[in-house]
């Protein structure tokens, strides 16, 4: 017998496709693989509006094996799918049924993550329907919690347990971290910086939290503390090295050489890193003298936006943060790597934050829907390139000295 935990947030429950209302379409710009049976399927439809598409669009995989991946959609010339009609919906669905959908399109952008006994379900930020239900509803990551006891083989259980299994350990410790993030501070980036004073620590025990539990509480306590009075505020202030503005240099030309040159960022994003690099006068990578006064010009326009936008509500970004400590199983794996995890949110809030910033300093609104446009283009264009990571990894490999305590640079 084994006790096996479901985890639901508010937000993956109150899904619901936007169809022909919905800011973007994901029905535009993705290579959709279909299985041998959907292919079938397709292939032999009666209707008129499914046959004639079947014969130009659907592709045999010739090279792929995996069975999943046995034919592929092509897309049209404008980019969509050719079963898209005019009115935004899905011809396969509205002639076929749901059934009849591949798997991708059955269930994006709903994600289910497993961890041996552990299951949990989530939504893709690549979504703008996401992105709203997520940020703007200050319950969105609470959650369902369901537990049940399940029989399992012999053989089974045998060879389960030489696999990764969640711990009630490192449960704690994502608990600790989401309590970070919700404390009451001045800024979010406070709550950051005490996040990785809570890491560094746990990382010097190697992770001990249930025998150094007295001493782990005492921190945490001390943090939140830390971050209602101000105290936090005023160290993270203090750091004022000008390596922050080269290293932010740095991160721009990665952006301005990857988003530029992938077709999905073309795409989405183009219009948005252009204005960027226009901002910091960026267009031949040249670090230009008046890099600090422009970084100023974009923090008091990001304090602007914290005052008196969609964005603040406190419970906006905490929410982006905590979505991405649950999207990601933050510290129910392994933990060896956490301080490099916490360097990628940064990194990826970074980018939003200056595109944000950017578009409302040359006086577009940034409402809802831009914020919505702007988190989902991005996730878009990242979770989908092998390329990005690395180029970041090298990056930050070039200004640590033996840590990820730059990251530190960003929050400023």
């Amino acid at each position: 017998m084994k006790l096996h935990r479901e985890i639901t947030p508010v937000f993956y429950k109150n899904f619901k496709c936007r169809g022909e209302q919905c800011l973007s379409h994901c029905c535009r710009g993705w290579a959709i693989h279909i299985d041998k049976k959907t292919y079938k399927t397709y292939k032999s439809a009666h209707q008129i509006e499914i046959k004639d598409i079947t014969e130009k669009y659907l592709i045999p995989n010739s090279s792929e094996q995996h069975a999943h991946r046995y034919a592929y959609i092509a897309l049209k010339e404008d980019g969509n799918c050719p079963f898209l009609n005019q009115q935004k919906l899905c011809n396969i669905y509205l002639t076929l049924g749901p059934s009849a959908m591949s798997q991708t399109c059955q269930t994006y952008p709903r994600i289910e993550t497993s961890i041996q006994s552990y299951r949990q379900h989530s939504l893709s930020f690549s979504c703008p329907e996401a992105v709203r239900l997520v940020l703007f509803h200050p319950d969105a990551l609470k959650y369902e919690e369901k537990t049940s006891v399940k029989r399992t083989k012999i053989t089974e259980s045998v060879g389960s347990a030489r696999r990764e299994e969640v711990t009630q350990e490192q449960q704690i410790i994502q608990l600790f971290c989401r309590h970070l993030i919700m404390a009451h501070s001045p800024f979010i980036e406070d709550n950051l910086y005490a996040l990785v004073q809570f890491m560094i620590f746990l990382q010097s025990l190697n992770y001990r939290v249930e025998e150094n539990y007295p001493r782990v509480e005492s921190l945490f306590t001390s943090l939140v503390k830390e971050l209602t009075d101000g105290q936090i505020y005023q160290k993270r202030k203090a750091i004022t090295t000008p390596a922050r503005h080269h290293f932010k240099f740095s991160l721009l030309v990665v952006m301005l050489r990857f988003f530029t040159t992938t077709g999905r960022s073309r795409q989405h994003l183009l219009s948005s890193v252009g204005d960027t690099m226009q901002f910091f006068g960026l267009q031949d990578e040249t670090l230009q003298a008046n890099m600090p006064e422009n970084w100023q010009l974009l923090d008091d326009e990001w304090r602007k936006l914290l005052h008196d936008s969609c964005l603040a509500p406190p419970h906006v970004l905490k929410n982006y943060f905590l979505y991405q400590f649950h999207h990601s199983t933050f510290g129910l794996k392994d933990l060896t790597h956490s301080l490099r995890t916490l360097y990628y949110y940064f990194i990826d809030f970074f980018y939003l934050k200056t595109l944000l910033s950017v578009q409302s300093a040359r006086g577009h609104a940034v409402s809802e829907e831009a914020v919505q446009l702007t988190f989902s283009h991005y996730a878009t264009v990242t979770m989908h390139s092998a390329h990005f990571r690395p180029q970041l990894d090298a990056l930050i490999d070039k200004l640590n000295y033996g840590d990820d305590l730059s990251c530190l640079l960003l929050l400023n």
